[in-house]
């Protein structure tokens, strides 16, 4: 319950006043078709919830887990602002105690997708929410693979670092078509391979 707490204050640290205290009074959320519940019950209801989460007693998988989780800390509404990232960021965190990357938070393109799925789980069906957050997990998963697959790319001054010719002469060779190096913006690059692909040839040329 202390790190949620925390996590609250982190975020809306110099915005709320209240950061890192349950609100004190009761809320209505605008537009839900729930009601959360007054302000004397949120430490309790919070600290079932973290009891639930620990004992899984669904047998949920991970997503599963985590966002029906986001789901109910968001009907328990505990905080007077900020509720809203704090659940992202308390899903986000189960998800990475299961080995899941980050997830990005929610950008304003899946904004609309990602109510409309919340105002279905408010309405006794969390499928939607648990599609779109397994979506979201897929997404930042292509995103790491993608990371990891690309070869790690030297700028030419960099280059210049690990072999005996400068930068000038690197780019010279680049524009010459000598080298294995490409444009990236307005800077030319190349991967640590071609590098050493080069340097090979031409110590064998000698």
């Amino acid at each position: 319950e202390g790190d949620v707490l925390r996590l609250h204050q982190l975020v809306l640290q110099g915005i709320e006043e209240d950061a890192g205290r349950y609100r004190s009074s009761g809320v209505r959320v605008a537009g839900a078709t729930f009601s959360p519940p007054p302000s004397g019950e949120v430490r309790t209801r919070v600290r079932e919830l973290l009891s639930w989460l620990e004992g899984n007693p669904e047998e949920y998988n991970p997503i599963e887990l985590a966002a029906v989780f986001h789901h109910r800390f968001v009907q328990i509404h505990p905080f007077s602002e900020g509720n809203g990232r704090a659940a992202r960021l308390l899903m986000n965190l189960v998800l990475m105690r299961y080995g899941y990357p980050f997830i990005v938070n929610v950008t304003s393109r899946d904004r609309g997708k990602y109510l409309r799925a919340l105002s279905e789980a408010d309405m006794g069906d969390p499928a939607a929410f648990v599609d779109f957050v397994a979506l979201s997990v897929e997404r930042a998963l292509d995103v790491y693979l993608q990371v990891l697959e690309e070869p790690r790319l030297l700028t030419l001054t960099e280059a210049s670092r690990l072999v005996p010719y400068s930068q000038e002469y690197l780019s010279l060779l680049a524009r010459r078509g000598a080298l294995g190096a490409f444009k990236k913006g307005r800077n030319w690059v190349i991967s640590r391979e071609d590098l050493e692909r080069y340097i090979q040839s031409v110590k064998k040329g000698r």
